[in-house]
């Protein structure tokens, strides 16, 4: 646990560690928000503490879109803390862990816009020090921030940094290692000139808003289809994968012979992933409510029909300021190698986990992909699992209006 901290921090959700810093959501009861608090604990040493509130304490003093907010820092007795904004809690790293790449134009609109934000820190004689794609904060609807303030500094010089943030960008759009593939032949319609930004970096020290001026100056690719290293030979093979699946997935909806037992006890068409793989009992997961979320509606996850969805029920805060999470399971005979979840809105966050059959705690499904939805169906790779149950543990809810909710309109197994 961490040290003591001032009464109004409310600690919620522990997050987990970045390096030797223990991350928690709280709410900050006096102005009643969300925040991120970052804390080291009686483990640290005082040199350690009080190199953490300097750079945290001088990141504080920079104020831009792009860089989180810090609200405030402090030594105590038993450690150091820092409260900075909820910037929404998903990180480059985090997409990078799912497998999931970020949308090429987002990104480069955003890429400029973090460039800036590094350039206003030098401005202010900041050196961030450790920026990494943990560094990032990424979420749909959000702009982009740079964060992770008070880490251990690896390098000190502002050129560092440019080539850092420039490396973590790089390796984004790509998935590869920063200067392995030229990014121009993995996504197709992107500009050559990108290319040419990166390696001038290879050259010559560029300052960060140099670097801004170099991102902004990269027009939008006009196809935004990410595919794997080797350019659009590659690319096309991918889409005609899509395709295929989404064509498993049509004709497994339609011709499945057996039937969905549903919680309420009605029965839908059947839903078969290909020969070996058929949909059991599609339950709702809310171990930490009322065990229940809109069940009335579950039979829509696997009916076939595109217009129907099954919901959760609408939060007046965001998620994690209420409980850790919220999710349906769907149990399985079989061994399913693919996961199709469709109709999810952009900015909601899931853990995709697996648990044996009739599992009712969290503890027992493990943790197998992080996924971001970008609004279009997901198409989930799964590892070698025999029956049980596949949680779609949500996390994070986009807002929508007064409300917090996300939906999903149909889950197979092609």
């Amino acid at each position: 646990m961490p040290p003591p901290l001032p009464e109004r921090y409310r600690l919620e959700v522990r997050i987990g560690r970045d390096d030797d810093i223990e991350e928690w959501l709280a709410t900050d009861d006096q102005l009643d928000r969300p925040v991120l608090v970052r804390v080291l604990g009686p483990e640290s040493r005082p040199e350690r503490r009080a190199g953490f509130a300097a750079a945290t304490k001088a990141a504080a003093a920079v104020t831009h879109p792009n860089v989180a907010r810090v609200y405030e820092v402090a030594t105590i007795p038993d450690g150091a803390y820092s409260v900075s904004e909820w910037p929404g809690g998903i990180r480059l790293a985090d997409r990078s862990t799912a497998g999931l790449a970020p949308d090429p134009s987002a990104l480069l609109t955003n890429a400029e816009a973090l460039a800036h934000g590094l350039a206003a820190l030098h401005l202010a004689g900041v050196v961030h020090g450790a920026i990494d794609a943990g560094a990032v904060f990424f979420s749909a609807a959000r702009p982009a921030k740079l964060g992770a303030f008070g880490r251990p500094a690896r390098t000190t010089a502002p050129e560092d940094d440019v080539r850092a943030l420039a490396n973590v960008l790089e390796e984004a759009i790509t998935g590869r290692p920063a200067r392995s593939v030229p990014p121009s032949e993995v996504v197709d319609g992107l500009s050559p000139l990108l290319d040419e930004v990166f390696e001038e970096l290879d050259h010559r020290h560029l300052t960060a808003e140099t670097l801004a001026e170099r991102l902004g100056s990269v027009p939008s690719p006009s196809v935004q289809e990410p595919a794997a290293a080797g350019g659009r030979r590659w690319g096309l093979m991918a889409l005609g994968l899509g395709v295929a699946a989404t064509l498993l997935v049509l004709l497994g909806t339609r011709f499945a012979p057996d039937s969905v037992v549903v919680p309420d006890g009605t029965s839908g068409p059947g839903i078969s992933g290909g020969s070996a793989t058929v949909i059991g009992r599609v339950r709702s997961f809310d171990p930490f409510g009322d065990g229940t979320e809109n069940d009335r509606l579950l039979p829509n996850l696997v009916d076939g029909d595109e217009n129907t969805a099954w919901t959760t029920e609408s939060y007046i805060d965001p998620l994690p300021l209420i409980k850790a999470g919220v999710g349906v399971v769907i149990e399985v005979s079989g061994t399913p190698p693919t996961m199709v979840v469709e109709g999810v809105p952009r900015g909601s966050a899931f853990d995709l986990r697996w648990g044996p059959t009739g599992a009712s705690e969290l503890s027992s499904f493990e943790i197998l992909q992080r996924v971001v939805a970008d609004g279009g169906p997901l198409l989930l790779v799964l590892p070698e699992r025999v029956d049980g149950g596949w949680l779609v543990w949500f996390t994070e809810l986009p807002a929508d209006g007064r409300f917090h909710r996300t939906s999903i309109s149909g889950v197979s197994f092609p």
